[in-house]
């Protein structure tokens, strides 16, 4: 577990308050060979963004402390039946009237698109520069700007990478101009270039796991590495030919412009 941080609160005109918490992980991931000892794999670094909803006005029995596994009605201990009722009143546990319950766990990349898309299909006035804010009775305040942690912070340097990697892996090979460019920008975003190396050994399978080509999330990728090769104010050449090439595996290439031309 690498950190917490609440993204935003909301209140929703269907009667529920929703709060978006991202949570920082990090795992090896990658596939090896059935029946053979694993072999040596990156530790990709997460984020991942759990929406929790309660109903407006309902409030958490705080005398359980940070404890989870009671009934929010009756209080009594919930126990392993994976029921979704509770065993002694028959109250919902699922149901988020009296106390939070998870309603959805993405991808930063996943969360961040649907996001953006409910913000513009909601007209709020002038949004600031990359701000994800949702409809809301109550205006959603959102920590930050999608793009200002991938410049400084280094877990985020590293995952985009790592990301960039799998994504060049993703068709079976690895060509010299490839490689040179991750090492450009492994220097460039100080990741150990070791790191970098063993994700591009992890196999084809490792990218599509982690986002889809052609698709909303797949664009917020390509957003945040436009940010992050606007780091010093410009890009240039060597730059430029990093996002193409990420653009283009990602079937993005018809996108670009218009995202370089945002900034």
């Amino acid at each position: 577990m690498g950190g917490v941080i609440t993204r935003g609160f909301e209140r929703n005109p269907d009667g529920f308050d929703r709060a978006h918490i991202e949570v920082r992980w990090s795992a090896r991931l990658g596939i090896g060979p059935a029946n053979e000892r694993p072999p040596a794999l990156p530790t990709v670094p997460q984020r991942w963004v759990f929406t929790l909803l309660r109903k407006h006005g309902a409030q958490t029995n705080t005398d359980n402390g940070m404890s989870t596994n009671r009934c929010p009605q009756c209080n009594g201990p919930l126990t392993e039946s994976a029921a979704t009722t509770c065993d002694y009143c028959g109250a919902a546990l699922g149901s988020g009237e009296r106390d939070w319950v998870l309603a959805s766990a993405d991808p930063f990349e996943s969360w961040n698109a649907r996001e953006q898309r409910r913000f513009e299909a909601a007209p709020q006035g002038p949004r600031r520069r990359n701000t994800v804010r949702t409809p809301a009775v109550d205006e959603a305040a959102f920590a930050q700007a999608p793009g200002d942690d991938v410049i400084t912070d280094p877990q985020e340097r590293q995952r985009l990478l790592y990301m960039m990697a799998a994504l060049a892996a993703s068709d079976g090979t690895v060509d010299r101009a490839e490689r040179k460019l991750l090492e450009l920008c492994a220097r460039r975003w100080s990741v150990p270039w070791s790191n970098v190396e063993m994700a591009l050994n992890t196999g084809p399978q490792l990218f599509t796991r982690l986002i889809q080509r052609r698709t909303p999330e797949a664009e917020v990728f390509l957003r945040n590495l436009v940010e992050m090769a606007l780091v010093d104010g410009r890009i240039d050449r060597k730059e430029r030919r990093m996002l193409e090439f990420a653009a283009g595996h990602l079937d993005l290439t018809d996108k670009l412009p218009e995202l370089l031309r945002e900034r």
